[in-house]
C-alpha cells in the first residue's frame, strides 16, 4: 500500500506539474533561509569554540630568580589539573622578541645596562576548565606560589567570550524554533493553496465512497515528496550561496579571524533540512486534505440522507410554499448580507481615520528626525571646535613649557654669573669698552629679560582665552545635548504613537477579516443546512414513515432539550465579538445542571455526525417537514436511522456557546425555514 501511495503520489506531481513547481520553488526559498541560520549558526559556534581554545594564562616570576627554581615552578604549574602545558619564555628570549617586534624603542633597549624584563610561562588550559571561575581560580592558585610575581589572564576577554557562547547557545535555541515554526507556516499554506485547486478531486474520492485515510495518504504522501525535493534544492541553492561567500569574501578576513576559515554545515544540518521539508510537507498535506474532506461531506451527507428518508407527496400547493419560503430566505440572506457589508464599510471608514492619524504622525516624525539630524550635526561641529580649541591649548601650553624652561635657564644663567663674579652688571661692566658701551650692553639684557617675560605672559593670556572659549564651547555643547534629548524624547513619543496606531491599525484590519471570516461561515453553515433539508425532503421514499405526525398540534408543548438558561434568543442579535448585527437561525442553551441533551419530539435520527458551523450534532426528523437540530455536542448517544422516544437522552452537551459554559444550539425548521424554538416549547 505504502509503494502504490507513492507512485500515485509522484504521478499527481506529474499531471500538475506547474503547481507542483510553484510550490517547490517557494518551498525551497523559506528552507533556504533555514539553511542559512544552521550555516550560520555553525559557524558562529566553531568559531567561538576556536576562541575559547585560545584561553591561556600567563604567569611572571619575580626577580632574577634561579634557573633551579624556574624549572620547580614550571614542574609545579604542569601538575596542576587544569594545565595543559606550559611554555617558558626567559628573560633573555623576551628581550629579543621585543627589540624585534618594537623597532621604534631599539635605541633605548642599546642604551640598556641589565635586562629588566622578568621570565614568563605562557600556560595552556584543558579544555574542561575554560571558563572565568575555573580561569580566576587557577590564577589566584599560581600566585601563591614561591616565585611568581604577577599573572595576567585577560580577564574581562574570557568573561565576554563565555559570556557570548552562553547567550549563542540560548539565541541558537530561541532563533532556531522561531525559524522552525515560520518555516513550518509558511510552507504548510504554500501546500494548503496547492491541493485547495484540487479539491473538485477529493470531493469526487469521497462521493465514491472512499475513506478519509484512503484519500489523504496519497496526498500526504505527495506533500512528502514536494518538501524532500524542495530541501533538497534548498541544500544546493545553500551550497552554492556558500561557495559565492567563500568567493566574495577578502583574505584579509581570515587574517583578521586567526586564520579561521569557513565551513558548509554537517551532514546532521543537511539531514535536519530534508527532515523539516518532508515533516512540513506531510503536515501541509495533512491538513489541507483534511479541511477539504469537510467540505466534502456536505455533498455526501446531503446524499446519504436523501437515501435513507421517506418523503411525503407534494401537491403543486405544497411546492409553491416551499418556493416561497425559499425566496424568504433568500431575502433574508440578502439581508443580513446588507448588515455585514454596512458593518464592513463602517469598520473601512475607521481604518482611514487611523490611516490619516498615522500619515500625520509620520511627517511629524519625519520633522523630528531632520531636526535630529540638524542638532548631530551642530554637536559634531561643536566637537571638532573643542577638538581645535583644546590642541591650539595643549600646543601653547607646551610652547609655555618650552619658554619657561629657556627663560629659566636664562635667568639662571644670568644668575650663575652674577653669583661667580660678585654682581649682576659686573660682567657686562668688566667686558665693555667704556661706559657707554657698558649701559648698551645692561640695555640689551634687559631688553632680552623683559622681552621673554612679555613672551610667556601672552602665553599665559592666550591660554586663558582659549580656555574660556573652551569653557564656553563645552557650554553649548552641552546645551545641544539637551536639545538633542528632547528631540529624541519627542522622536521616541512619536515613533510610540504610530505604533499604537498600527497596533489599531492591525486589530481594525484583523477585525474586518475575521468579520468576513465569519460570514462566510454563517452563510455556508446555512446554505449547507438548507441543502441538507431540502434534498432531504425532496428524495424521501416510501421506505421508511415518520416517527409521528402531530408536530404541529403540540406547539408551544414541546420538550426543552436541555435544562439551562437561554443565552442566545432567535433573530437579530448583536455578535458578541464583531461591532454588527448578525441573524440567528437558533437559540444558545447553557446547562445549569445535567449535560444530557433530550429529544424535543418523537422522530428518525436523519443525521449524527459533525458539520461545519454546528460542530457535533443530531438532525431529528419529525414528519410533516418539521425537524429539530442539536448542535455544539460533545457526544452522541444514537446513531442515524434510529427512532426516538420524545424526552429520549440522544447526546451529551459541549461547549461552544456565548458564555463558555457547556450547552447547545437548537433550532427547529419547518420546510427549510428556520422558526423561532422558544414558540414551541414548553413553559419550563
Amino acid at each position: 500500500m505504502l509503494i502504490n501511495s507513492i507512485r500515485e503520489a509522484i504521478s499527481q506531481i506529474r499531471s500538475n506539474k506547474y503547481a507542483a513547481f510553484s510550490a517547490i520553488g517557494i518551498i525551497s526559498i523559506i528552507l533556504l533561509v533555514f539553511g542559512l541560520f544552521l550555516l550560520s549558526l555553525h559557524n558562529l559556534r566553531i568559531f567561538s569554540e576556536v576562541l575559547k581554545s585560545e584561553m591561556e594564562v600567563v604567569a611572571f616570576s619575580s626577580g632574577n630568580a634561579a634557573p633551579e627554581l624556574l624549572q620547580d615552578i614550571k614542574t609545579e604549574i604542569e601538575s596542576m589539573k587544569e594545565v595543559e602545558n606550559v611554555i617558558f619564555i626567559s628573560k633573555d628570549d623576551a628581550m629579543e622578541m621585543f627589540s624585534r617586534e618594537m623597532t621604534s624603542f631599539q635605541g633605548i633597549i642599546k642604551g640598556l645596562t641589565e635586562n629588566p624584563l622578568p621570565d614568563a610561562y605562557r600556560i595552556k588550559i584543558v579544555p574542561e576548565s575554560r571558563n572565568p571561575d575555573a580561569i580566576r581560580n587557577l590564577a589566584e592558585r599560581l600566585k601563591e606560589i614561591n616565585g611568581i610575581d604577577d599573572v595576567e589572564y585577560g580577564r574581562e576577554w574570557v568573561e565576554r567570550l563565555n559570556a557570548l557562547i552562553s547567550a549563542l547557545k540560548v539565541l541558537s535555541v530561541i532563533v532556531g524554533g522561531i525559524m522552525f515554526l515560520i518555516v513550518l507556516f509558511i510552507v504548510s499554506n504554500t501546500i494548503r493553496l496547492t491541493f485547495l485547486m484540487r479539491r473538485d478531486e477529493i470531493e469526487i474520492m469521497k462521493l465514491a465512497g472512499a475513506t478519509n485515510l484512503f484519500i489523504k495518504i496519497p496526498y500526504v504522501m505527495e506533500g512528502g515528496i514536494l518538501g524532500m525535493i524542495s530541501a533538497g534544492g534548498s541544500v544546493i541553492m545553500l551550497l552554492l550561496t556558500y561557495k559565492l561567500i567563500l568567493y566574495k569574501i577578502p583574505s584579509t578576513v581570515y587574517l583578521w579571524l586567526g586564520g579561521i576559515e569557513f565551513s558548509f554545515i554537517p551532514w546532521e544540518g543537511i539531514i535536519a533540512i530534508i527532515l523539516t521539508g518532508i515533516i512540513v510537507g506531510c503536515f501541509g498535506s495533512w491538513t489541507s486534505v483534511g479541511r477539504l474532506l469537510g467540505i466534502a461531506l456536505f455533498l455526501i451527507l446531503c446524499l446519504n440522507i436523501s437515501n435513507i428518508t421517506v418523503a411525503e407527496g407534494k401537491d403543486i400547493q405544497t411546492i409553491q410554499k416551499e418556493i416561497e419560503n425559499s425566496r424568504k430566505q433568500l431575502y433574508d440572506v440578502d439581508k443580513q448580507i446588507k448588515e455585514k457589508k454596512k458593518a464592513t464599510r463602517k469598520a473601512a471608514e475607521e481604518e482611514k481615520k487611523v490611516i490619516k492619524k498615522l500619515e500625520v504622525k509620520e511627517k511629524n516624525l519625519g520633522s523630528k528626525k531632520q531636526e535630529f539630524k540638524k542638532v548631530s550635526k551642530d554637536i559634531t561641529h561643536k566637537k571638532k571646535e573643542i577638538y581645535m580649541t583644546q590642541s591650539n591649548i595643549e600646543s601653547l601650553s607646551s610652547d609655555l613649557a618650552v619658554k619657561k624652561m629657556e627663560l629659566t635657564g636664562f635667568i639662571k644663567e644670568i644668575y650663575k654669573s652674577y653669583m661667580g663674579r660678585h654682581k649682576g652688571s659686573a660682567e657686562i661692566l668688566l667686558s665693555s669698552t667704556d661706559y657707554n658701551d657698558y649701559k648698551m650692553r645692561l640695555k640689551y639684557q634687559e631688553g632680552f629679560i623683559g622681552e621673554a617675560d612679555r613672551m610667556v605672559s601672552n602665553l599665559s593670556q592666550d591660554i586663558r582665552g582659549l580656555n574660556s572659549q573652551l569653557l564656553y564651547l563645552n557650554k553649548g555643547h552641552k546645551s545641544l545635548l539637551v536639545e538633542k534629548g528632547n528631540i529624541a524624547e519627542d522622536k521616541v513619543a512619536i515613533e510610540r504613537d504610530i505604533r499604537q496606531n498600527r497596533q489599531q491599525l492591525a486589530g481594525i484590519q484583523r477585525k474586518k477579516a475575521e468579520y468576513d471570516e465569519e460570514i462566510k461561515r454563517l452563510t455556508s453553515a446555512s446554505a449547507a443546512m438548507k441543502k441538507l433539508i431540502a434534498s432531504y425532503e425532496k428524495d424521501r421514499s416510501s421506505k421508511l414513515s415518520s416517527a409521528g405526525s402531530g408536530f404541529g398540534n403540540d406547539k408551544g408543548e414541546l420538550t426543552w432539550p436541555l435544562d439551562g438558561d437561554v443565552v442566545s434568543a432567535f433573530g437579530r442579535q448583536k455578535h458578541p465579538e464583531f461591532d454588527a448585527y448578525i441573524f440567528k437561525k437558533g437559540i444558545e442553551i447553557a446547562t445549569k445542571g445535567s449535560k444530557d441533551i433530550k429529544a424535543a419530539y418523537n422522530g428518525v435520527v436523519a443525521y449524527a455526525d459533525w458539520l461545519q458551523g454546528y460542530g457535533l450534532m443530531l438532525i431529528l426528523d419529525h414528519g410533516n417537514s418539521y425537524y429539530s437540530i442539536y448542535g455544539h455536542a460533545s457526544k452522541i448517544v444514537v446513531s442515524k436511522g434510529a427512532k426516538i422516544k420524545r424526552g429520549q437522552v440522544i447526546a451529551v452537551a459541549g461547549k461552544g456557546n456565548v458564555t463558555g459554559r457547556d450547552g447547545i444550539y437548537f433550532e427547529l425548521r419547518h420546510h427549510g425555514e428556520a422558526v423561532d424554538p422558544l414558540a414551541w416549547l414548553g413553559r419550563g
